[in-house]
């Protein structure tokens, strides 16, 4: 592996693997790592390696925040639970059950670390919305928040619809937005 560019490496085999290595009628005879590869020792390169064994879905609700002065949304980063730790995403929390996430959000929203401690009205949903994220299917709902005072953290950002395609949000929050736009 070259020490100053290690990732060459990776991006070679993924490479090796979208136009030679393919899972029906791999290209063998033109494979440059074929000696090595068992696959082809075994004379079955289409049914190596097995795949394991699927993880069954694991149901899941989230309430979403829907934080928005005027034309901006509310966005901080992550999600509950160590997820998407490094993109920004609607506030939300997670809960064995709808009304356990929502109960969850409104504890979130109103904590000390939140910086979100004024008066916080959570309404009614707008809408659902599904999405997964590995093994997880969740069941994500909208609440229009209204924060009566300021929000004084600074892990808070604030975005246009239009800048969230072009920001490092997660896929979730992607959705909502479109969701939003479409008028939930």
């Amino acid at each position: 592996l070259s020490r100053r560019q290690p990732g060459n490496f990776n991006q070679a085999l993924m490479e090796l693997g979208q136009t030679v290595c393919l899972p029906r009628a791999p290209r063998c005879t033109v494979c440059p790592i074929q000696k090595w590869c068992a696959g082809y020792r075994l004379n079955e390169p289409e049914d190596y390696p097995a795949p394991g064994p699927r993880r069954a879905a694991e149901l899941h609700y989230l309430a979403a925040a829907i934080i928005r002065r005027k034309s901006r949304f509310a966005l901080i980063r992550g999600l509950d639970g160590g997820l998407l730790p490094d993109m920004w995403n609607f506030p939300a929390a997670f809960g064995r059950s709808r009304a356990a996430a929502l109960r969850h959000l409104q504890a979130k929203l109103t904590g000390l670390n939140s910086g979100i401690v004024d008066n916080v009205e959570i309404r009614p949903p707008l809408a659902e919305i599904r999405h997964t994220i590995t093994h997880r299917s969740i069941r994500v709902h909208l609440y229009p928040v209204e924060i009566h005072g300021s929000i004084l953290s600074n892990s808070v950002k604030w975005f246009t619809a239009g800048r969230l395609g072009r920001s490092a949000v997660s896929q979730l929050a992607r959705k909502i937005s479109a969701r939003l736009e479409a008028g939930a």
